[in-house]
């Protein structure tokens, strides 16, 4: 049996791609799921030029904007010359790679979440435009050709090309992202915590637009845990995959005010592996952020660990009502742009805390 991983994206794709990741990611998967890589195996298809185009963004948002993948907008979306050259690609595939089971490793955000003018539902539509175009030539449903949402921390705030960049774009892609992942009929999932790369290619130093050599390493065992997961029905009996989900990860499912005048909040944990000693940056509130629906910021002086779940103290009041989110924005686990490898929460699989991307409602005070 062959299975194949479709690799998707812009410059980080391209990176990931180039440090050898998509290739180790198959076969960390191929391993969970009892496969030998001769007679069973995960096929990597794609590649920069191919299914990944640095700099371009899914659909074109402004004059600003790199050329687009997909040209025009609801309700005819029509393919841009990136969108033709990866659908060209899949059909000139022979035609058992394109009845192997498919999964999409996508990992395409930076210029979308870039574009002021990019709404959830506008990049919603095109994403599922392009599903439709990549089945059809595939000729399968969604039940075989499942999407996996790999988020890149990719910070434009610090890119002199725009200074037009609000968090709150990427925001709006996440929430797309989500919005799949909960649509049964779409087959997507969310993967894995990124958030603590250090996207420090080329000495940029923490918090850059690129990931590293060591970034993409760091992102193996966690993305070939998740792609295991996608595949999990293809599973040996005996198998790792077979006995058990491997890409469960630690997930922030609660936030209560324990008071509100001091600043103090409770947060539950969801965990099916025990959690390692918090990291001195996870110790003293890395990722965590507080918004007040007047735009109100407040970040945590200290975070403990407590029970089955996690103690944060913000210092004084907080605000009423108020959201609170773990890697808001960008989505960066660190300090003032510190590192972000050792920053994030972590199981003792080392696979990182999540929490939703729509943040947790503070509830009680």
């Amino acid at each position: 049996m062959d299975l194949t991983l479709l690799i998707r994206g812009q410059s980080n794709a391209q990176l990931f791609s180039q440090f050898h990741g998509p290739a180790l990611v198959a076969e960390r998967a191929q391993t969970l799921l009892g496969f030998d890589g001769t007679h069973d195996r995960i096929v990597v298809r794609g590649g920069p030029g191919v299914t990944e185009f640095g700099g371009t963004a899914l659909q074109r948002g402004s004059d600003k904007m790199p050329p687009a993948w997909i040209e025009g907008g609801p309700p005819s979306w029509q393919p841009g010359r990136y969108e033709a050259t990866l659908l060209a690609a899949l059909r000139a595939l022979p035609p058992e790679v394109r009845r192997a089971p498919t999964l999409t490793l996508w990992m395409h955000n930076e210029s979308d979440s870039s574009d002021p003018w990019m709404t959830t539902a506008r990049w919603v539509s095109a994403v599922r435009q392009d599903a439709a175009w990549v089945r059809q030539i595939l000729g399968q449903s969604p039940a075989t050709t499942p999407y996996l949402f790999v988020w890149v921390p990719f910070d434009f705030d610090r890119s002199p090309r725009n200074t037009r960049f609000v968090d709150d774009g990427s925001q709006r892609i996440r929430a797309g992202m989500a919005s799949l992942a909960a649509d049964p009929g779409f087959n997507a999932r969310l993967g894995p915590q990124t958030g603590d790369l250090d996207m420090d290619f080329g000495g940029a130093g923490p918090g850059g637009l690129h990931m590293s050599a060591a970034d993409a390493q760091s992102l193996v065992d966690r993305l070939g845990r998740a792609v295991a997961d996608a595949f999990a029905a293809y599973a040996k009996p005996g198998s790792p995959e077979a006995r058990a989900r491997q890409a469960d990860s630690p997930r922030a499912v609660s936030a209560r005010v324990a008071d509100r005048a001091g600043g103090l909040v409770r947060v539950t944990l969801l965990s099916p592996d025990p959690l390692k000693p918090l990291s001195p940056a996870a110790l003293r509130g890395a990722g965590w952020v507080v918004r007040g629906a007047d735009g109100t910021v407040r970040v945590p002086s200290s975070v403990r660990a407590e029970g089955n779940g996690l103690v944060l103290a913000f210092g004084g009041p907080l605000p009423e009502p108020a959201t609170l989110y773990y890697g808001y924005g960008h989505g960066r686990i660190d300090l003032a742009d510190g590192p972000g490898r050792g920053a994030a929460i972590e199981d003792q699989r080392g696979l990182g805390l999540t929490s939703p991307y729509a943040g947790l409602p503070l509830t009680g005070g």
